[in-house]
Parts: structure tokens; sequence; C-alpha cells
């Protein structure tokens, strides 16, 4: 639907230089949608596969119509409606256990897929936008009995923009991500947590770290009959992470760098209250106690 905004007739000019205009003749945001879906999967066995496909039609998309002033620099922007935006989406996702005598391995695979059109308008010229994205995923999973858990995962999303009547003529951006987590019990009550990943993004321009390294490490011990819990936690080891984000839209593109937090150390002491009413919940991987199931003191 409009908000209010697209549709009073109100002028905006509290930047002189950025004005809006809402629109009164607009039509309301009309979409037509269907889904398949297909489903075998055993919750009990986490084993089976799951299926979607998706299909969008809008009728009546409302989009910014913008003008540009270019003597002083002016932009106005109203609202539009456009017909014949659509998206076509599925995806796939694939669980296999198998188990000879402590080893236990688990096969988890997935593919998203995505074909879209989206139209829009810039300096009072519409163009197109044909966006297709692809994302296929892997998680291999192998635990040694209650003693060792290692389970590698990567990642790739590819994303291709075609325009017409637009600035650009082609965009094409790839990610990946590849990671590898280790779960060590060993003696019984200590537990030794790794989680490491390599990630890349080609998006990035000039200047800006299109890589880095994380990694995650904890180290738990249970005492008092595993009621109580010590632990240490350091996040990024390496002190290699980063948040920069490249966003293209019809009207920019931009290069953005936040601030978050790198490596620092944790120590928690943790109550467990799981074993208040019986025997302590298993989950997660490897079937171990889920980490976060203790009350932290």
């Amino acid at each position: 639907m409009a908000s209010t905004s697209q549709v009073l007739p109100i002028l905006d000019e509290t930047d002189p230089l950025d004005v809006f205009k809402g629109n009164p003749d607009l039509d309301p945001n009309k979409a037509h949608r269907i889904n398949l879906m297909f489903s075998n999967f055993d919750r009990k066995t986490r084993q089976g596969f799951n299926a979607n496909l998706g299909y969008t039609y809008n009728e009546s998309n409302i989009v910014n119509y913008t003008e540009m002033d270019y003597s002083i620099y002016k932009r106005t922007t109203t609202y539009e409606n456009v017909k014949g935006n659509y998206r076509l989406n599925g995806n796939f996702f694939f669980n296999k256990q198998y188990q000879k005598g402590i080893n236990k391995f688990r096969v988890n695979v997935g593919m998203s897929a995505s074909y879209a059109l989206t139209q829009g308008f810039r300096d009072a010229v519409k163009y197109e936008q044909y966006n297709t994205t692809l994302s296929p995923t892997l998680r291999l999973n192998w635990d040694y009995g209650d003693y060792l858990t290692i389970s590698p995962s990567y990642r790739l999303n590819f994303t291709n923009s075609k325009y017409v009547n637009y600035s650009i003529d082609n965009q094409n951006n790839i990610t990946h991500n590849f990671g590898i987590k280790t779960i060590s019990t060993f003696p019984k009550n200590l537990t030794w947590t790794n989680d490491f990943s390599y990630n890349y993004n080609s998006r990035m321009a000039a200047g800006f770290k299109r890589d880095f390294f994380l990694w995650n490490t904890s180290l738990m011990y249970r005492f008092f009959d595993d009621k109580l819990e010590a632990g240490v936690k350091v996040y990024d080891l390496l002190n290699q992470n980063n948040s920069y984000t490249r966003t293209i839209t019809a009207e920019s593109t931009i290069d953005q760098r936040n601030n978050i937090l790198t490596r620092f150390v944790m120590f928690s002491l943790t109550f467990n209250l799981n074993q208040f009413g019986g025997k302590s919940t298993k989950g997660g991987d490897g079937d171990r106690p889920r980490e976060g199931g203790m009350r932290r003191m």
C-alpha cells in the first residue's frame, strides 16, 4: 500500500535541494503471488529435502520519479506507478545422515536462485533492471562419538544485474564464505570450540579490503556435577573483522564502513538450570549441549 507521504500532495522542502512531493493519483500496490512447495523431510532423523518455487507479478508498483535541475543541483522526487515488475525464485535443500560405529556423518546441500525485473525512473527516464542471483551452500559434519566434531562449510553468492536505459550496463558481484567449526570435548568436562571463516566480497571498491579471516575460540570447563561452567572466549582472534559494504541503487553507489567490535576477550561463569528438572537438553552440532543453555551469573 502507498504511504501517507506518497499520496498526499504536500511539497516537502525541508532540504531546498532535495524536494519531495506526493502524488494523489497513485493506484494501490497490486500484486499476484503463487507458491509451490514440496517436502519429504523426517524431523526425527533430520533427513530429507525441501523444495520451493515462487512467482510474484506486480500490476502497479509504486516507485520514485526523480528529476534533476543540474543548473542548481536540485533534485525533485515524486511517485509513479509502473506495471510489469516480477520475481521468480526457488530453493532446494537436502540433508542426509550416515553412521558407522561411533562415527556420524551429515551432509547438507542447498541452492537458492532468483530472477527479477525491476523498473524505475532516473532523471525522468524509465529504466529496467534484470537481476539474477545464485546461492549454493554446502555443509559437512563429522562427529567422533562425544569427543570431537568437525564441520566445514562453504557458501557462494553470485549476483548479476543488467540495465536498460541506465548509466550502468552490467554489474557482477561474487561473495565467498568458507568456514570450519570444531568442538572438542576431551577430557569430558573440558570443551574447546573453534569457529574459523574466510570471507571475500568482489564488489568492494579500490581502497576497501575485500577479504578477511575471522577466528573465534572458546574454552569451557564444567564442574560441581556439571551445574557450574567457567569459560573464556576470544572473539576475532586475528583482529581482521570488518564491515565494509557497497550498496548500488538507481540514485547512487555507496561504499560504507561501520564501526564494529573487533578483538576482545570475554570471561563467564554459568549456572545450569536444565539440571533442575532432570537431564540436561542435548542439541546443536553433534548432539552436544547447546551453547547458551546455561544461565550466566
